[in-house]
């Protein structure tokens, strides 16, 4: 997982999702209120994935970041299945971590606007039945990505464009809901083993 710096973005530091970066959304006021307190827990979500994600949305998630970091900040979701969830408490953090590769390519196939929806593996991907979808990724996509070949994902620089403005908006969204001392957002991704360049170097 890597994790930016908020105010310079450094598209190189990384640091391991461990306790102590906890107290660095927490401005200096906060952290003295509770510098008395050494046990006082906080509590959240380092790993969680959204509609931006290959695995997430075969699943038919729909929910991008910024209703990601509503739900942890204690507003209601309606999830796409049915039914409408809501946190008893709301968290004190939230990392969205949507995998590096391929991030937003599945959820642009639905929109008519992008020219991923036009290939012919869109429709499969988009279709409401589970079952359809899940069979086309693992048997279609991951069969021919282990021989090599990505050609039905179309043309590369279609889908690195995509990846650009999905990872911008991810740091937008989490620049949007960060409110020191009250709750802290992590500009971040899940780095696969892919060859593809992350989020973060396709622009630089």
């Amino acid at each position: 997982m890597c994790i930016k710096d908020r105010s310079s973005c450094d598209r190189r530091a990384a640091i391991a999702a461990t306790g102590f970066t906890l107290a660095m959304g927490l401005s200096l006021a906060r952290a003295a209120e509770f510098a008395d307190d050494p046990n006082r827990a906080f509590f959240g979500d380092l790993h969680l994935h959204t509609a931006y994600s290959f695995d997430a949305f075969v699943f038919k998630t729909t929910a991008a970041p910024d209703d990601a970091y509503r739900f942890a900040e204690g507003a209601p979701l309606h999830h796409p299945a049915g039914g409408v969830y809501q946190l008893k408490h709301p968290l004190d953090f939230l990392a969205v971590t949507d995998h590096s590769e391929s991030m937003g390519v599945f959820r642009d196939m639905g929109d008519p606007a992008s020219p991923l929806s036009k290939l012919p593996i869109a429709k499969k991907l988009t279709d409401p039945d589970v079952g359809v979808t899940l069979k086309t990724y693992y048997f279609d996509l991951v069969r021919s990505s282990q021989r090599g070949d990505e050609s039905a994902l179309g043309d590369p620089k279609d889908r690195q464009a995509v990846v650009t403005d999905a990872w911008a908006k991810t740091i937008e969204a989490a620049n949007r809901h960060y409110r020191p001392g009250k709750f802290t957002t992590f500009i971040a991704y899940e780095m696969g083993g892919e060859l593809e360049p992350t989020p973060d170097q396709a622009t630089s």
